[in-house]
């Protein structure tokens, strides 16, 4: 969804979410851990899926200004690790190039095995 310039103060949303059971090409890898700052974005994943996860996992954001909710950057990069075990955990760590990433959304996601 694209808001332009913004968001007006006194907009407000409905939200209706579905979807459709998870296939066996793209697999989602959780967040399990994030630490911002002006330098990275840095963390630790988790293969909760049944069987393992082959990459390369990526690791996407979408960092959002706190007053506008303005899009600031997109950053992104991969996982350290090309494959987890089901279960199993890697780490990440995306440069932010000074930009901040004071709010935002972060997921990661890899193949199946």
């Amino acid at each position: 969804v694209f808001f332009g310039d913004g968001v007006p103060a006194d907009a407000t949303f409905e939200v209706s979410v579905s979807a459709d059971p998870v296939g066996d090409y793209f697999m989602p890898v959780t967040i399990t851990e994030l630490s911002a700052n002006t330098d990275q974005l840095v963390g630790v994943v988790t293969n909760d899926n049944e069987g393992a996860v082959s990459g390369p996992i990526g690791v996407d954001a979408i960092c959002l200004d706190v007053a506008t909710t303005a899009i600031l950057s997109t950053p992104s990069d991969f996982a350290d690790q090309d494959e987890l075990a089901a279960g199993a955990t890697g780490s990440f760590s995306i440069d932010m190039f000074g930009d901040s990433c004071p709010r935002g959304l972060i997921s990661a996601s890899g193949y199946s095995s």
